[in-house]
């Protein structure tokens, strides 16, 4: 399975690098009008990272590229290793903050709002979710949002949506970075 997964993940980046390539951009709204419909979620969820932001922590690679992160101040828990202790739909909030540890793989990206360019604000004081997007990776989430909606509605985790597009994909914002993957 997890053999799948990875050359499932592969074959999308190799596609959206070349789809990436002929693509137009569009402009933060029209993004973030198509990403809300296709995953059915709120535009105020989805999120870009700065191009002046720091890189990812290096244990986050080892444990393996995963889709959905948990964040708390200087603390975090990849998908992957809680799904260790319990499958995606067996997340709880006890389940994530016994997963979460130091130092946070992501404490020094910044995420602003697509929409209203507001920074997320991580101070420790709740755990967010974060859900890396691509269009490509579409058919993926469905379980992953239905979970973060079951999350955020009955254990108080909120999630956004972390596109992982840059200036390739979208125009208009001085600030966003390059393309992720």
């Amino acid at each position: 399975m997890y053999k799948k997964n990875i050359i499932i993940v592969v074959s999308i980046l190799l596609f959206s690098l070349s789809y990436g390539q002929s693509a137009s951009k569009l402009t933060a709204s029209a993004y973030a009008a198509e990403a809300t419909n296709l995953l059915n979620i709120d535009e105020g969820k989805i999120y870009y990272l700065t191009d002046n932001s720091g890189s990812i922590g290096e244990n986050y690679a080892k444990n393996g590229f995963s889709f959905l992160t948990f964040i708390n101040g200087k603390q975090s828990a990849n998908v992957k290793v809680i799904q260790n202790t319990c499958g995606i739909s067996d997340i709880t909030k006890k389940v994530v903050e016994d997963n979460l540890s130091k130092p946070n793989q992501f404490k020094d990206l910044i995420f602003k709002n697509l929409l209203s360019r507001k920074k997320l604000e991580d101070d420790g004081s709740k755990i967010i979710a974060v859900l890396f997007y691509k269009k490509e990776f579409v058919p993926l989430l469905g379980d992953y949002v239905k979970e973060l909606k079951r999350l955020e509605k009955n254990e108080g985790i909120p999630f956004i949506v972390l596109t992982l597009d840059g200036k390739n994909a979208i125009k208009g914002i001085d600030d966003i970075a390059d393309q992720l993957f």
